[in-house]
């Protein structure tokens, strides 16, 4: 991706946005709905500036370099808080920590972190030992030498099985399972639209019937009655679950969650904390069947632990390969790959340029995790740009698949240890190969998936 110079064109063209004409009315609105990544990235190339284009009447900005990505994550409120696509999501999410802005998310942020930390997490590493075992028992059992899996599947699964046993303390049956999988699927697609309509439908009517569409309606419904479900049926000891947690969190003023506050938090971390992952790890999986001398790099790694068990995520640090590869998968293919800002009052990024008040920023990690002034072969799949010695990222905020600042994902330390764990543990056991050579694009929701289903060949690893 070349761009224009931070030192090319006049000072005052330098200091104000590169702007994008667009279609009369709807300005830039078509060429995102249609291809929403690809012509963030093409705008990205016309300048290392803010890109400014309109979004029907409203203004909007691409922020793609580390420098500028740096000033709106780190600087944040008020400058810089959640805006329009945010609020469009609440009405799913409700007043969850991710949606809220100013002292309310200052207030939970407060309240939820301890939770959350790496340490922390580490409590649930056996939930995910005994859902990632069970997966590859069911594997080792199966019939013929060389099946075919399908991984979207199996990943949605097993994810979805670790986050209901952590959040809610039990297991669905295969039945639930496949419906919870398929719903937050339908909720995933179907959000892309209420964004879209959200740009058209602004003011009262933004998070109406009407900008939510039907599909995403019925779609949130089936959610919400299999959350409400996992909530009364649930059969856990007390205080063994997350969402128990959410309910005996208190600060040392007293302060504690609501049951509607639980509530709210409880349906954003199930669902965000099986998408995200879920498709993080069918990416994965597909790096894997596609370079399998990086798989059997991992699987040399993994077994130089032990040759009598598969690796904990205490051992992590003892796998650098294996955490390279997740964080090149996460490069290339980052779940969140926009994250949505406003600028609610005039602000100037590093570049010197203006911005106008409540206009959209976006920051791209698809976009950024791809410049070739911070990424030598950018397009490549290549892990061992992260590991140790490695020059790569050439700037910090180049590479941000969790976010930055304040504001960075809370779930960060859960998502990688179940990355990494899965990962691991499978390319130890197992040789992954697609399934005649499969080409899979890209399909954009509120997280990024793959454009089908990934079908792979599955073949025990033998003994080096």
């Amino acid at each position: 991706m070349k761009r224009t110079s931070a030192n090319g064109g006049s000072s005052s063209e330098r200091d104000r946005p590169y702007f994008i004409k667009g279609w009369p009315f709807l300005g830039q609105l078509p060429a995102l709905a249609n291809d929403l990544i690809g012509s963030l990235r093409r705008f990205a190339e016309r300048d290392d500036r803010p890109v400014e284009f309109k979004i029907m009447t409203s203004n909007a900005y691409l922020v793609s370099s580390p420098d500028g990505v740096k000033e709106v994550l780190t600087r944040g409120e008020p400058e810089f808080t959640k805006g329009i696509l945010t609020s469009s999501m609440k009405v799913a999410f409700g007043d969850s920590l991710a949606l809220e802005n100013g002292a309310d998310w200052r207030r939970k942020r407060k309240l939820l972190q301890p939770l959350f930390m790496k340490k922390s997490v580490q409590a649930w590493r056996p939930i995910i030992n005994s859902n990632v075992d069970l997966l590859v028992e069911r594997w080792s059992h199966r019939d013929a030498e060389g099946s075919v899996v399908n991984i979207t599947t199996e990943a949605n699964h097993l994810i979805l099985d670790i986050m209901t046993t952590i959040m809610f303390g039990e297991d669905m049956s295969p039945e639930r399972a496949q419906a919870a999988a398929e719903v937050v699927t339908s909720i995933n697609e179907a959000l892309f639209g209420v964004f879209c309509r959200s740009f058209v439908l602004r003011g009262s009517v933004q998070n109406s019937k009407l900008a939510q569409g039907k599909k995403f309606r019925n779609a949130l419904k089936k959610f919400n009655d299999i959350v409400d479900h996992s909530i009364t049926s649930s059969t856990a000891q007390p205080t063994s679950t997350l969402i128990d947690q959410f309910r005996l969190l208190k600060s040392s003023d007293g302060d504690q969650l609501s049951e509607k506050e639980v509530r709210d938090e409880a349906t954003a971390f199930f669902f965000a904390g099986l998408e995200t992952t879920a498709n993080a790890l069918v990416w994965a999986f597909y790096y894997l069947a596609s370079h399998p001398n990086f798989a059997d790099r991992i699987a040399a790694e993994a077994s130089e632990l032990s040759e009598s068990h598969l690796p904990d995520f205490d051992e992590a640090e003892r796998l650098p390969f294996t955490h390279a590869f997740v964080m090149e998968t996460l490069r290339l293919k980052p779940p969140a790959y926009a994250l949505e800002r406003r600028a609610s009052s005039e602000t100037k990024l590093v570049q010197g340029c203006p911005l106008r008040k409540n206009a959209t920023v976006i920051l791209s990690p698809a976009v950024t995790h791809r410049q070739t002034e911070y990424w030598e072969e950018p397009d490549k799949f290549y892990p061992d740009r992260f590991e140790s010695g490695s020059k790569s990222p050439q700037h910090q905020f180049a590479f941000f698949p969790f976010g930055g600042g304040a504001r960075k994902c809370i779930g960060m330390h859960l998502a990688l240890m179940e990355l990494i764990m899965t990962i691991g543990r499978c390319a130890q056991k197992f040789e992954f190969r697609l399934v005649d050579d499969q080409t899979v694009g890209d399909k954009v929701g509120v997280t990024l998936m793959p454009d089908r289903d990934i079908q792979l060949i599955l073949r025990h690893r033998r003994p080096a």
